[in-house]
């Protein structure tokens, strides 16, 4: 049965849970709702602070009940930190200093998600009771990140001119990594009737990955792997733009089609999520010629594949990213701020004055920024595209009076139909 399904992602915060029947007559399987655990929104529910509690803008725990399935976030945030003393003031770095201890934390994303430490017993027995507290789990979150080589050393220095230095090779498929994921499928994932993906990203060759997905090896039905999304990005930054080769697109999703398909590895696709720019922007083209043929021509790649399907919200519209002419104060994501910021300061540094705005970065944002995803849902020609009638979080796409659900719901020529 989810090999055949076709799961679609919710991101809570610009959807509108009052219109889940519309997910029901679009025809989905499975709903995967981002994180609506209880969070100071660093970033955007992603940094948790209770795991036991949901967000009160999203309902209650007795609400959760009746509809179980969340993407779930247990390679950071807790009060177990991984600590180490500290030796000198990281700018910049994976480790954040707490004045109370004197010591430093690590979190390889931003400083409010400090990393758990999966080393620590009492840590992974606290998560298998966070799983058997929701019942549920389509999504985990960075499962390839959870066991960190040995001694945690430092990143080496391979490129000068990037304020960053990249650590995957120490921050990815450690050691332990299976071992944990066994012993998470005998204490929870054997006990329920779950469909289990986990997220692997910064790794790319198939052989690495094999391991978490082959039925004999008792870990998960299928994971989500990055070499499609990350093939047009540049290697110092996944926020910039590289440029591709339809060969390049062809040559990926046909080695993981053929991939151990004889041993029992499944793949999952996908071309959107909360964490990507629009598809139609990134691979085809989103002119009002072609946008709605484009947006047909990316389901047709999705569908036609051997896989199970899973659709992000606002993809079964061919929603496209927001106009380039929006400047840098309507990027709400941390991904987005940080980097302008660490880029603005590189470039005031070298100068010795005031930077120019950088419509280099602007530029590949327009293309590449997760907040092209995260824009409320446009669902009709009314004020905020009927999103709300207060003040959205985030300011709705410019196009929302003419691209709309209620537009295309009942016309046969929409993506919707389609």
């Amino acid at each position: 049965m989810w090999k055949s399904a076709t799961v679609y992602q919710l991101y809570p915060a610009s959807h509108h849970i009052a219109k889940l029947d519309y997910l029901k007559n679009l025809g989905v399987d499975v709903i995967w709702l981002s994180p609506i655990y209880r969070s100071p929104l660093a970033d955007m529910g992603y940094d948790i602070s209770n795991y036991k509690d949901s967000d009160a803008r999203y309902g209650t725990i007795e609400d959760w009940d009746r509809l179980l399935a969340m993407d779930l976030v247990v390679n950071h945030t807790s009060d177990k930190y991984i600590w180490r003393p500290g030796k000198s003031v990281f700018q910049g770095s994976a480790w954040e200093h707490d004045s109370t201890t004197g010591e430093y934390y690590l979190h390889l994303f931003v400083s409010k998600q400090p990393d758990l430490n999966w080393d620590n017993p009492v840590v992974r027995s606290d998560i298998w009771d966070n799983m058997q507290f929701w019942r549920a789990s389509p999504q985990i979150d960075v499962i390839n990140c959870i066991s960190k080589t040995d001694g945690l050393p430092d990143a080496p220095l391979v490129d000068r001119m990037q304020y960053y230095q990249p650590a995957s090779m120490y921050i990815t498929n450690g050691p332990q990594v299976h071992k944990y994921i066994k012993q998470m499928h005998t204490e929870v994932l054997s006990q329920h009737d779950l469909i289990m993906v986990g997220e692997t990203p910064f790794t790319h060759e198939a052989s690495g990955l094999a391991a978490y997905v082959l039925p004999q090896n008792r870990e998960f039905n299928m994971l989500f792997q990055f070499e499609l999304m990350d093939f047009d990005s540049r290697s110092e930054s996944p926020l910039l733009k590289n440029f591709w080769t339809l060969g390049e697109l062809k040559a990926i999703i046909g080695r993981w089609q053929r991939f151990m398909r004889d041993d029992g590895f499944w793949n999952a696709a996908y071309i959107e999520n909360h964490d990507q720019a629009r598809s139609v922007v990134r691979f085809w083209n989103d002119t009002a010629q072609w946008r709605a043929v484009s947006a047909k021509m990316l389901i047709i790649l999705e569908i036609t594949q051997m896989v199970t399907l899973y659709v992000y919200q606002g993809q079964e519209l061919g929603l496209k990213n927001f106009p380039r002419t929006w400047r840098i104060e309507e990027y709400d994501d941390v991904a987005s701020q940080i980097y302008w910021n660490l880029t603005e300061y590189q470039r005031q540094k070298a100068q010795g004055k005031e930077a120019v705005e950088m419509f280099d970065i602007l530029d590949s944002f327009a293309q590449k920024a997760r907040d092209h995803a995260r824009t409320p849902i446009q669902w009709n020609a009314g004020a905020h595209g009927g999103f709300t009638t207060g003040t959205p979080y985030m300011r709705v796409n410019d196009d929302y009076p003419e691209w709309n659900a209620e537009q295309q719901i009942g016309d046969e020529t929409s993506v919707h139909a389609f």
